[in-house]
C-alpha cells in the first residue's frame, strides 16, 4: 500500500472519477430503480401487494446505493503527532494522503503552552530587558518582537511597542513569591554594594588629596625653616661659631 504526503510530489494528483449519487433517480441509478419497481409490481399477488413489493424493492435499492456510495468514499482518519494530520485512504487504489490540519496543530500548541508558562517565558525576557540601560530598551524590545523564536517569547501576549510599565509589571511574573523576593533582595544587595564601593572610592580620593596637600605643606614648611636658618647664618649672632654642630638653627649645614 503506497502513501502520498501532500507537498512531497510536485505533480498534481489525478481527479477522482465521479461517484454515483445515492438518489434512486440519479442518471446512473434510474434503470435500477425502474427494474426494482417493475419487479415488485409484477411479483405481487394483487395490485396492492405489487405496490407494496415495489416500495420495498425501491427502499432496498436506496439502502444499497447508500452503502455503495459510502464504500467508494475516501476514508479519513486523524493521526500523527498530537493527532494533527488528516490521513485519507483511497478505497480503490489504497493510496494514503497525509495532510496537516492547521486547526489541530494550533490547538495542540495552545494546549501545551499554558498561561503560566507564557507569563514565565515573557517575564524572564522582561527581567533581562531591565538589565539594559533605559535608552536601549525600546530598540531591544523591538528586536525581541521581530525574532520571537530566537528570544523564546510569545509576542501575541505582549504590547506592540515598548511599554516601561508592562516591562516592570511582568518582570517578576511566572515566579513564586520566594523567587521574586530573592531577586529583589539580590538587586538591593547589588545596589548597596555598588554604593559602598563608590563611597569607598570617594573616601580614598579625599584622603589621597589630603595626604598630597599635607606633603606639600610639610615641604613648604621645611623650605621656610631652611630660609630662616640661612638668614641667621649670614647676619652672625653673638660670636657663636657658624660651623658648630651645636647650633640649633642648623646654619652650619650651609657652609
Amino acid at each position: 500500500m503506497s502513501q502520498i504526503v501532500a507537498g512531497d510530489d510536485p505533480r498534481p494528483l489525478p481527479k477522482a472519477p465521479p461517484i454515483p449519487g445515492a438518489n434512486l433517480w440519479d442518471p446512473g441509478n434510474r434503470h435500477k430503480t425502474l427494474i426494482a419497481l417493475g419487479t415488485g409490481l409484477l411479483s405481487g399477488n394483487s395490485f396492492g401487494d405489487g405496490i407494496g413489493r415495489a416500495g420495498m424493492n425501491a427502499l432496498g435499492l436506496e439502502e444499497q446505493l447508500k452503502a455503495e456510495r459510502l464504500a467508494r468514499r475516501p476514508q479519513r482518519e486523524y493521526g500523527g503527532p498530537d493527532g494533527a494530520f488528516e490521513i485519507t485512504t483511497d478505497p480503490v487504489t489504497g493510496e494514503r494522503t497525509v495532510q496537516p490540519v492547521k486547526q489541530f496543530a494550533d490547538y495542540a500548541t495552545a494546549k501545551r503552552t499554558k498561561a503560566k508558562d507564557t507569563a514565565d517565558i515573557n517575564g524572564r525576557a522582561m527581567a533581562a530587558l531591565l538589565q539594559e540601560p533605559e535608552a536601549n530598551r525600546p530598540a531591544v524590545y523591538a528586536a525581541m518582537l521581530q525574532h520571537p523564536d530566537y528570544y523564546g517569547i510569545d509576542p501575541e501576549h505582549m504590547p506592540a511597542t515598548y511599554d516601561p510599565q508592562y516591562v516592570a509589571n511582568t518582570a517578576h511574573m511566572g515566579m513564586t513569591v520566594a523567587q521574586a523576593q530573592a531577586r529583589e533582595t539580590a538587586n538591593t544587595n547589588a545596589a548597596s554594594l555598588k554604593a559602598a564601593r563608590e563611597g569607598a572610592a570617594a573616601d580614598r580620593a579625599v584622603r589621597t588629596t589630603a595626604y598630597v596637600d599635607r606633603s606639600h605643606a610639610l615641604t613648604a614648611q621645611g623650605e621656610r625653616r631652611i630660609g630662616i636658618a640661612a638668614g641667621k647664618a649670614k647676619t652672625g649672632g653673638g660670636g657663636r661659631t657658624k660651623t658648630s654642630p651645636h647650633n640649633s638653627d642648623l646654619s652650619y649645614l650651609l657652609q
